[in-house]
């Protein structure tokens, strides 16, 4: 057996406990967007039913939306899943989305809140503090630096 790899640390990626901690929030989140998704299509096809009633072509009309609607709101969630895998395993890729997606919510948020829409102020300062640690933290750079073996 050969025990180099073993013994040589620096082939370890250490990743730090804030991007576990964010990991696993989107763990969390991709459970509860599963959910919404299978409740979707299950209460749109009863809410899609008893509105039939009164307009039976809502009954088909209505169903497939909430199916649509529910399945594609079931591949957000695998996306926070794999997301959320990438992040505990220190996948670069990961980590360029996630900077993506704080740039993206920061101009979101700044367009929100020139709109008089002041509770996306918390959303900012968030996707700010995201943003502004795994572009500049060193040690999450590190912990993403893909290792050529």
């Amino acid at each position: 057996m050969d025990n180099k790899i073993i013994e040589d640390k620096s082939l370890l990626k250490i990743v730090p406990l804030p991007v576990k901690i964010l990991a696993v929030i989107n763990y969390i989140i991709a459970v509860g967007v599963w959910i919404s998704g299978i409740w979707a299509i299950f209460a749109g096809n009863i809410l899609s039913r008893v509105m039939g009633q009164f307009f039976p072509p809502i009954t088909t009309i209505g169903t497939a939306v909430f199916v649509v609607i529910g399945f594609i709101v079931i591949l957000i969630g695998f996306v926070y899943f794999f997301v959320a895998r990438g992040l505990w395993s220190g996948k670069n890729w990961t980590r360029i989305l996630v900077i993506i997606i704080s740039i993206l919510g920061i101009l979101v948020s700044i367009g929100s809140i020139l709109n008089g829409n002041y509770d996306n102020f918390i959303i900012l300062v968030i996707n700010l503090i995201i943003g502004y640690y795994f572009i500049f933290n060193k040690s999450v750079k590190e912990a993403f630096i893909k290792i050529n073996s």
